[in-house]
C-alpha cells in the first residue's frame, strides 16, 4: 500500500512538472510594407525572445485581413489577458487611429471575433499613435508624427487598458530624445518578467496545483506510515 501511495505521489508530481514546463510565452513580429495600402500586414509568431529578435524558427504566419483593413495595422500588444491591434492609415494625419481588442492571441493575429473598437482621439492626437504596450500594470501609447524627423516621439502612460484605448486620464508624458533619435521610435514592448515585483507572471492553473497537492500529500502519507511502522 505504501508503495502505491508513493507511486501516486510520484505520478502526480511528474504530471505537474510536465504541464508546467510546457507553459511558455509566444512572441510575434508585425510586418507591414511602408507606404503600401493594399497588401495586408502579416504576423509571424515565435517561441522565444531570441527567435523574434532574429526572425528565426517561425511558428506561424497570419494575415489579419478579415475586415479588409489588414494593411492599416501598425502595432499590437497584450497585457496578458486582452490583446489588441492598432489600426492607423499610413500617410494620413487627420483621421484618428483605432484600437480593436480581442480575447485571444489567435483572434488578434487573424483579426477575428473583435470585442471592441476605440478611437483614442480625446486630445486630438489620435492620428499620431504608432505603437503601444503594457507590462500588465502600466499601459502606454507611443505618439510620433508621421513623415516628421525632428520632433521627438512621446510616450504617454495610463493606469488601465481602457484609458490607453481612449487616451484619457494620462499619468505621464515623456520624450525619449536623450540620444537625438527620439523622432525615430515607432514601437515598444515589455517582457513582463517575474523579476518585476509589481507584475509577476501568472501562476499555474488551479488543476495543475491540485495535482501537485495530491502528489505532495501522497508523499506525506507514505512518510507518516513509514514512521508509524517503526
Amino acid at each position: 500500500m505504501q508503495n502505491k501511495i508513493r507511486l501516486i505521489g510520484l505520478v502526480a508530481v511528474t504530471v505537474f512538472m510536465a504541464m508546467a514546463s510546457t507553459v511558455h510565452a509566444t512572441y510575434w513580429n508585425l510586418f507591414n510594407i511602408e507606404g503600401e495600402s493594399s497588401i495586408s500586414a502579416s504576423y509571424v509568431t515565435y517561441g522565444s525572445l531570441n527567435d523574434m529578435l532574429t526572425d528565426t524558427n517561425r511558428l506561424s504566419n497570419s494575415q489579419p485581413n478579415s475586415f479588409g483593413f489588414g494593411s492599416n495595422i501598425v502595432g499590437s500588444g497584450s497585457d496578458g489577458t486582452t490583446y489588441w491591434n492598432l489600426f492607423n492609415i499610413e500617410g494620413e494625419s487627420s483621421i484618428s487611429a483605432s484600437y480593436v481588442t480581442y480575447g485571444s492571441l489567435n483572434d488578434m493575429l487573424t483579426d477575428t471575433n473583435r470585442l471592441s473598437n476605440s478611437q483614442p482621439n480625446s486630445f486630438g492626437f489620435g492620428s499620431n499613435i504608432v505603437g503601444s504596450g503594457s507590462d500588465g500594470t502600466t499601459y502606454w501609447n507611443l505618439f510620433n508624427i508621421e513623415g516628421e524627423s525632428s520632433i521627438s516621439a512621446s510616450y504617454v502612460t495610463y493606469g488601465s487598458l481602457n484609458d490607453m484605448l481612449t487616451d484619457t486620464n494620462r499619468l505621464s508624458n515623456s520624450q525619449p530624445n536623450s540620444f537625438g533619435f527620439g523622432s525615430n521610435i515607432v514601437g515598444s514592448g515589455s517582457d513582463n518578467k517575474a523579476s518585476n515585483p509589481d507584475n509577476p507572471r501568472p501562476v499555474p492553473e488551479s488543476p495543475i496545483l491540485v495535482l501537485l497537492g495530491i502528489g505532495l500529500a501522497g508523499f506525506a502519507v507514505a512518510r507518516r506510515k513509514k514512521i508509524n511502522e517503526h
